[in-house]
């Protein structure tokens, strides 16, 4: 009988050490199920996060595209309206020279002023010069008047045409030679044929090439002689102090003007006049 009450408590032993490890194993294993169901919790949250941030951003886009499209149609008015008002200008300037010199008119039907957009605004170039192809120089006062050269070239836009455009718009002169230094000025405004298209007003100047053209404000154009050089510009009772309108020099010939010039610079390759159109 003591044999067989031994051989059950060792039975039973056995069988409680078979259980802890048993209760052990299952405790390991629902340790590790809490810790993949917190990870698996923490990516839902992390999902939704990024959901969230996602739907966030798609809401900022469409807030952007909105008003963009709001931008663009505003723009698009704009230019539909300044066309308009440039289209208007247009045709004044043709009855005009119908009514005025109907032989001229004939001659400017095909004439296009070259009308440029950008984000900054609408601009017309009015004097290009950049390799000496067009004789700026010797030409005649009816040339100076109705413009000559090729818009995509080198070109003056004549200065009936300055005259009707800087009446009919607030005109910011932008002036760039050697394309490098640069004049501007804020209310460029030439008179008429009766004014001898007197360079009546210019602003307040800004830029890093010199206000050269101020001593110039207040003059009519006229064909003089400076230097053995004959050119149209505005005068200037004493000496002129700058002069984009004179013969293309090849070379700089020697310390004094040649060519044509700005301030103290001469024998200039390139300048171009442009001016920006205000309301």
């Amino acid at each position: 009988m003591d044999k067989s009450l031994s051989n059950t408590r060792g039975a039973l032993r056995e069988a409680r050490h078979y259980l802890n490890m048993e209760i052990g194993d299952l405790k390991r294993k629902l340790a590790e199920s809490v810790k993949t169901v917190s990870s698996l919790k923490k990516m839902c949250n992390e999902k939704d996060n990024v959901i969230t941030d996602l739907n966030s951003q798609n809401q900022k886009y469409k807030q952007d595209i909105e008003k963009f499209q709001t931008s663009f149609k505003q723009l698009r008015q704009e230019l539909v309206q300044l066309n308009g008002e440039f289209s208007k200008f247009q045709q004044t300037y043709t009855e005009k020279m119908n009514n005025d010199e109907p032989e001229a008119a004939d001659k400017q039907k095909d004439a296009k002023i070259p009308l440029h957009l950008s984000k900054r605004g609408s601009w017309i170039t009015i004097q290009n010069r950049y390799n000496g192809s067009v004789d700026f120089a010797n030409n005649s006062l009816t040339s100076i008047v109705k413009g000559f050269g090729n818009p995509d070239g080198e070109f003056w836009i004549g200065l009936e045409n300055m005259h009707q455009l800087t009446t009919s718009y607030k005109c910011t002169l932008h002036i760039e030679i050697d394309c490098e230094e640069f004049a501007i000025y804020d209310n460029f405004v030439v008179g008429d044929k009766e004014e001898m298209y007197l360079l009546k007003s210019l602003g307040h100047y800004k830029g890093n090439a010199g206000d050269a053209l101020r001593v110039h404000e207040g003059q009519r154009i006229v064909n003089y002689t400076y230097l053995n050089r004959k050119f149209f510009w505005w005068t200037y009772n004493g000496s002129p102090q700058c002069n984009l309108n004179g013969e293309y020099a090849k070379e700089t010939k020697s310390a004094y003007k040649c060519g044509f010039w700005w301030g103290s610079r001469t024998a200039l390759k390139t300048s171009r006049m442009q001016i920006y159109l205000g309301k």
